[in-house]
C-alpha cells in the first residue's frame, strides 16, 4: 500500500482515522465519539499506522512529525500522549500505542484501509499478523473485564466523594501513583515569533503549586539537569493561529508512562487564566482537597488581561538576577501596583524585586527591607496566611530579632511546603543564631527543591563551612560560582572558601575600592576584610573596621573571632584568649558545633603555655584523632597539633606513635601539599633545609597569613621558618613582599 492510501481514512480497531480532518472517530452503543486532534497528532498516527506494527524510534518520530526543527524529547511524548488520549488508550495496560523499550513506539491493533464498506476486511497486515491480532485480542478481553471492574470502582468512588469535580472528562488520568516528588522541567517555548518572556511559566506554575501537601517540587532550571524526582511535569507552549497552544503532562521517570496529559488553548493574553487552570487540573488529580486549593488560584490571579503582560516580561526579568534587568523588573511591578493596587502576586514580586537589588546591586539591606515592608504589609492584611506572605514576614522580622520569627517561619513552611525560600531565609536564620545543625537540614532541604539556585547553594556553602566541613563547603561554593560566576559580592565572599594571597588580596583591594556600598551594606563583610586586612599587616584600618560593623547585624561569635584575630596581631594573646574563651563557652551553651569553636581556643591555651587544660579538651572534642583515627589531607593539621600538645605535656610514648602515623601517611603521600601540617612534619623529622624551602616557596607562590582560618597564622609559619634556620629579618623581607602590590 502506498502512503497515499491512508490519507483517504483507515481504521485502527474500531476507531475510523480521517488525516484530512484530523478526526479520529468511533460508533458506540452510547453515541458517537469524535476528537479533533492537531495535524502533529494526526501526523504521528499516520506514521505508527504505515508502519504497520513496527516500533518506531523517537528519532524516526521527530524527523517525520517536526522535520527541519530541533525538538525535546517532551514534544514527542506529548504527542503520543494526546494520541493515546483521542484512542481512549488510557488505562495502565495498553491496546492500542505500545511503547518498546530501546525501540520507540508500535501500534498494536490491526490498521485497515476505508474502503466504504466498515465491516469489510481490508487489512494492510498479513495472515500472521492477524493471527496475533486475534491472540492479543484474546488477552485483551481478559484484562478489559478486570479493568472494567476497576473502572466502575473508580467511577463510584470518586462520584460519591467529588461530585463537585471540575476534571474535564476528556483528561488523561490513570490509577494514582505514589508520588512523593515532581520536577518541574523549564517551560519548552516554541512560540513564532518567540515570546521570550513565557521562558518563566514554569515559575509562575509553581508559585500556585506551592501548597500542595506531602509532594516535593523540584524546580528545574536547565533542560539538561537531571533529577530523581518520581515523576517529571513536562509542559510546552506553541503559537495556534492567533492564539496560543500549552500542552502539560506527568511523566513516571522510570518507566516513561504518562500519567496525566492536557492541552490548553488560549489567548496571549490570558495567561493568568491559563496558569489557574493548569494548576487547578494538577491539584485535581494530585490533591485530595482540591476545593480549598482552586478557589486560593481563582482569587490569586486577579491582574486583569491588560496587565498580565508586564507581570510575566517583569517576572522573566526577575529571573536573571542582573542589576539591570532588576530595575527593569522593578519598574514594571510598580506601574502595575499603580493600576492594581491590592494584587498579592506583584506585591511579592515587586519586594523579592527589592531582596535581589540587594544581593545583586549596591542597595543596602535597610534599603531593600525598608521598602519591602509596606508592600508585605500590606500583603499580608490581603492574604495573612499566604505561605510567600509569612516567609518574607519572618525575613522582614528577623532582623529586628522579633520573637515571632521561628514561628512565622515555621507557619510559611506549613503553608507553601514547596517554597524554597523559606527554607533557604530560616536556614540562613538559624545560622545568625549559631543553630548550624538546623541550619544544614533547612538548607539541604532548600536545596532539593531548587537544585541550582546559586543563592541556595551559598548558603548551603556557609553551613558546612561553619560546622568546619571545608571540602563539601567548598564543593558547595564552586557549585555555585559554576551557576553563577559574576555575582556582585564574590570577591568577597569567595575568601571564606579559598586560602588567601597575594593576587587574591590584589583583586579584592581593587574590588573595595569601587564597591565601599557593597562592603558596607553588611556587617560580616565588614569584618571579611578586615581579617584580609590583618593579612596584609594593616592592623589600624582593620580595626577601623571592626569598629565600623553593628554587632546587631553580624553574628556575635565571627565577631569575637575577628576581635580575637586583631589582639593576636597585635601581640595581645592574653586577650585574644579571653575572647576566643567566651566564644567557645557561649557554643557550649548554644548546643551548637563547639568544635570548630574549639580548635582556634585550643591554639591560644598551647601558646600561651596552658598544655594540660588545651590536651583535656582536645580529647573531649575531637576523640577520633586522640584514638588513632586515619590520617588524611583534611585532618592532617589535627594530628601534627596533637604531636605538638603530646610534645609539651611529655606524653613521649604516644608522641611516638603519633610520629610513626606521620611517617607512614606524608612518606606514601606522592606530592603533599604545601601547608602548614607538610612543613611541621618536615621540622617533627629534623629536615630543616626541607622545611625552610618549603616555606620560600609558599612565599614564591604568593601566601599571606589568612587569619579567616587561623588567628596565629603569621605566627606560626615564622616561628616554623626560624625553627628550620631561617632568619627573622628574611621571613619579614619575604612577607613584606608579598603585602606590597
Amino acid at each position: 500500500m502506498q502512503p497515499t492510501d491512508f490519507e483517504k481514512g483507515f481504521y485502527i480497531g474500531a476507531w475510523l482515522i480521517e488525516p484530512k480532518l484530523n478526526r479520529i472517530s468511533s460508533e458506540g452503543e452510547e453515541g458517537d465519539i469524535q476528537n479533533i486532534v492537531t495535524p502533529k497528532v494526526m501526523a504521528l498516527c499516520l506514521l505508527l499506522a504505515q508502519k504497520q506494527r513496527e516500533p518506531v524510534s523517537q528519532q524516526e518520530i521527530a524527523e517525520h512529525v517536526w522535520p527541519n526543527l530541533a525538538i525535546s524529547d517532551s514534544s514527542i511524548y506529548q504527542a503520543i500522549a494526546q494520541l493515546r488520549k483521542a484512542l481512549n488508550d488510557t488505562q495502565v495496560q495498553k491496546h492500542y500505542i505500545e511503547r518498546v523499550s530501546g525501540k520507540g513506539y508500535r501500534l498494536i491493533k490491526a490498521v485497515r484501509l476505508k474502503n466504504g464498506d466498515k465491516s469489510s476486511d481490508n487489512s494492510v497486515l498479513n495472515q500472521s499478523s492477524m493471527t496475533t491480532e486475534k491472540a492479543v485480542a484474546n488477552k485483551s478481553i481478559v484484562a478489559a473485564v478486570f479493568a472494567l471492574i476497576i473502572l466502575v470502582s473508580l467511577v463510584i468512588f470518586y462520584t460519591l466523594d467529588s461530585m463537585d469535580s471540575t476534571e474535564s472528562p476528556n483528561d488523561l488520568y490513570v490509577a494514582p501513583l505514589t508520588i512523593s516528588s515532581i520536577a518541574i522541567r523549564p517551560t519548552e517555548n516554541l512560540t513564532q515569533p518567540k515570546l521570550q518572556e513565557l521562558d518563566s511559566f514554569s515559575h509562575l506554575l509553581l508559585s500556585d503549586l506551592l501548597s500542595l501537601p506531602d509532594i516535593s517540587l523540584v524546580l528545574i532550571r536547565d533542560e539538561a539537569q537531571e533529577t530523581t524526582a518520581d515523576v517529571e511535569l513536562l509542559h510546552s507552549i506553541s503559537s495556534n493561529g492567533n492564539d496560543l497552544l500549552l500542552s502539560a503532562q506527568l511523566l513516571e521517570r522510570v518507566s516513561s508512562n504518562v500519567i496525566w496529559a492536557e492541552d490548553f488553548v488560549f489567548e496571549k493574553d490570558a495567561l493568568f487564566d491559563l496558569k489557574s487552570q493548569v494548576s487547578s487540573s494538577l491539584m485535581s488529580i494530585l490533591s485530595s482537597d482540591t476545593t480549598d486549593t482552586q478557589t486560593t488560584l481563582l482569587t490569586k490571579s486577579s491582574l486583569p488581561k491588560e496587565q498580565y503582560e508586564s507581570f510575566v516580561l517583569a517576572q522573566y526579568l526577575w529571573n536573571k538576577r542582573e542589576p539591570s534587568t532588576l530595575l527593569e523588573a522593578q519598574k514594571l511591578f510598580e506601574e502595575i501596583l499603580k493600576q492594581q493596587p491590592d494584587d498579592l502576586e506583584t506585591l511579592v514580586g515587586l519586594c523579592n524585586t527589592y531582596l535581589f537589588l540587594h544581593t545583586y546591586s549596591s542597595w543596602t539591606k535597610e534599603q531593600a527591607y525598608s521598602t519591602c515592608t509596606p508592600l508585605i504589609t500590606k500583603a499580608s492584611d490581603i492574604a495573612p496566611d499566604d505561605g510567600k506572605v509569612l516567609a518574607t514576614r519572618a525575613l522582614l522580622a528577623s532582623d529586628v530579632e522579633s520573637d515571632s520569627t521561628d514561628s512565622l517561619f515555621e507557619a510559611a513552611i506549613k503553608q507553601a511546603p514547596n517554597y524554597a525560600e523559606a527554607y533557604l531565609w530560616y536556614g540562613n536564620h538559624q545560622r545568625w543564631k549559631g543553630n548550624v545543625n538546623e541550619a544544614l537540614a533547612l538548607h539541604q532541604k532548600a536545596l532539593s527543591l531548587d537544585p541550582l539556585s546559586p543563592n541556595i547553594n551559598r548558603s548551603l556553602a556557609y553551613s558546612y563551612l561553619n560546622l568546619r566541613r571545608l571540602e563539601e563547603a567548598k564543593q558547595y561554593y564552586q557549585r555555585a560560582l559554576t551557576i553563577e560566576p559574576n555575582y556582585s559580592l564574590r570577591p568577597v565572599e569567595e575568601l571564606d572558601f579559598l586560602p588567601l594571597n597575594k593576587a587574591r588580596a590584589k583583586r579584592f583591594l581593587k574590588w573595595s575600592e569601587t564597591n565601599a556600598s557593597n562592603l558596607g551594606k553588611r556587617a560580616p563583610y565588614l569584618l571579611t576584610q578586615a581579617l584580609v586586612r590583618l593579612g596584609l599587616g594593616q592592623i589600624k584600618q582593620a580595626r577601623q573596621l571592626v569598629e565600623q560593623a553593628d554587632p546587631q547585624e553580624v553574628n556575635d561569635a565571627f565577631m569575637l573571632y575577628t576581635k580575637a584575630a586583631l589582639n593576636s596581631s597585635e601581640g595581645n594573646l592574653d586577650e585574644a584568649l579571653v575572647l576566643l574563651e567566651e566564644r567557645y563557652l557561649k557554643s557550649l551553651q548554644q548546643q551548637a558545633n563547639t568544635n570548630r569553636h574549639a580548635m582556634p581556643y585550643l591554639s591560644l591555651l598551647l601558646n600561651t603555655g596552658q598544655y594540660e587544660k588545651a590536651y583535656q579538651l582536645f580529647k573531649k572534642h575531637f576523640p577520633q584523632i586522640q584514638k588513632g583515627g586515619e590520617i588524611t589531607g583534611k585532618n592532617s593539621g589535627q594530628f601534627t597539633f596533637l604531636y605538638a600538645l603530646l610534645q609539651a605535656n611529655k606524653l613521649d610514648t604516644d608522641r611516638s606513635i603519633i610520629k610513626q602515623r606521620l611517617n607512614d601517611y606524608f612518606a606514601n603521600t606522592k606530592e603533599p601539599n604545601l601547608s602548614n601540617a607538610y612543613i611541621e612534619w618536615l621540622l617533627i623529622n629534623n629536615q630543616m633545609g626541607e622545611a625552610k624551602a618549603a616555606i620560600e616557596k609558599m612565599f614564591s607562590k604568593g601566601w599571606l597569613p589568612d587569619f579567616n582560618d587561623n588567628i596565629l597564622a603569621e605566627k606560626r609559619l615564622k616561628t616554623a621558618y626560624l625553627t628550620a634556620g631561617g632568619e627573622e629579618n628574611a621571613f619579614t623581607r619575604l612577607l613584606e613582599s608579598n603585602r606590597r602590590f
